[in-house]
């Protein structure tokens, strides 16, 4: 009876027959975009994503942001990898690591996501605790 949220970069093919348990759980595929500084073969792997949206009851995106980065392309870069699910929900959410930085990103991406039919995903974390080690 219990919910279940699988927070994942969407990297490992799950085999959803070997373990139908997976198929109740919701997917929260937080995949790196090219502002990650990552290479596109490692953090872009579309036969896991699309195991997952195909096999999962329940899926979203989510994609850390920052303002400099929503000038350049990151609508670009989020379209193109979730183009071909269309039903998908999308969140996206500022980067930072401190409420300072937070505060710096956070108003343009709640921007950012009413323009595109977005939604935005704060950090919560960040904002009770901080940068405060062990929490």
């Amino acid at each position: 009876g219990s919910r279940v949220t699988i927070e994942t970069n969407a990297t490992i093919k799950i085999d959803f027959d070997k373990y139908p348990i997976y198929k109740s759980a919701t997917f929260s595929m937080s995949i790196k975009l090219s502002n990650s500084g990552e290479s596109y073969e490692k953090r872009i792997h579309p036969e896991a994503i699309e195991r997952i949206v195909k096999s999962s009851n329940n899926h979203y995106f989510k994609f850390a942001i920052d303002k400099e980065y929503i000038q350049k392309f990151a609508n670009q870069e989020i379209r193109s990898l979730t183009m071909m699910y269309q039903s998908s929900l999308i969140y996206c959410m500022p980067l930072g690591e401190s409420i300072s930085k937070l505060s710096q990103n956070d108003n343009a991406i709640i921007e950012f996501c009413k323009e595109n039919n977005y939604r935005f995903s704060d950090r919560t974390h960040i904002r009770v605790y901080n940068k405060r080690d062990g929490v």
